[in-house]
């Protein structure tokens, strides 16, 4: 439930790479070892931590198509707050999801993904490939032809103005989005352009070798 008197405190880590907002405000997502939130300020554009800084902030609960949000506003509720405590700390590792995560379990979404670090792998781009990105949702699929959305902020220019691949073997962001009104508003928020990563992997082949009599035998196990 949102809460627009009763503050509440929170330190975590930013996982975003940059500001999702416009104007005098500031929006960044925080993680800690429960879960993530998406950290709001208005009259905020002094606030501008830096992905991998620890944050203690302190707001109330509020909503957004962004999903829940911690709210701050040190004008007018002066006992809302916002520091950043300590510097260059790793970001939690990203959490591996299907692109059918949504499917018929918003509940699982919403209470224990929404807002964190994830990772799509295996991702194709479509007709987006080639182009010039811009601000905005794009469905990316993968080799299922699975879709899935991707969600560029106006603000993250680290990757707007950069072109889309074809493919790339993994994309991570913040699980942006939430349950509004009976219908999913899920998408995975890119705010650096290396999170795409179109480095494809090399996987070692489980191939073992036996040698009997001058004969050499191969098996594996993966068909």
């Amino acid at each position: 439930a949102t809460n627009s008197t009763q503050p509440y405190q929170v330190t975590g880590i930013v996982t975003t790479y940059t500001n999702l907002t416009t104007s005098d405000t500031s929006s960044y997502y925080l993680q800690d070892a429960t879960a993530a939130i998406n950290i709001f300020a208005t009259f905020g554009s002094t606030f501008r931590p830096a992905q991998g800084d620890v944050v203690t902030f302190v707001g109330v609960v509020s909503s957004f198509s962004s999903g829940l949000e911690l709210f701050a506003d040190t004008h007018n509720r002066t006992y809302t707050s916002y520091s950043v405590v300590s510097n260059n700390f790793p970001l939690p590792t990203p959490m591996n999801i299907p692109f059918t995560v949504t499917n018929n379990n918003y509940s699982n979404m919403n209470y224990t993904i929404a807002g964190k670090l994830v990772q799509l792998s295996n991702v194709f781009f479509g007709t987006n490939s080639g182009n010039i990105i811009t601000n905005g949702f794009f469905t990316v699929t993968n080799g299922l032809g699975q879709p899935f959305n991707l969600w560029i902020s106006v603000e993250a220019l680290d990757v707007i103005g950069q072109t889309w691949p074809a493919y790339a073997s993994s994309v991570t962001g913040v699980m942006f989005g939430s349950m509004n009104a009976g219908s999913p508003n899920f998408a995975v928020a890119v705010t650096k352009y290396s999170d795409i990563n179109t480095s494809v992997p090399v996987v070692p082949i489980p191939l073992g070798l036996s040698i009997a009599g001058g004969s050499f035998t191969f098996s594996w196990t993966d068909p």
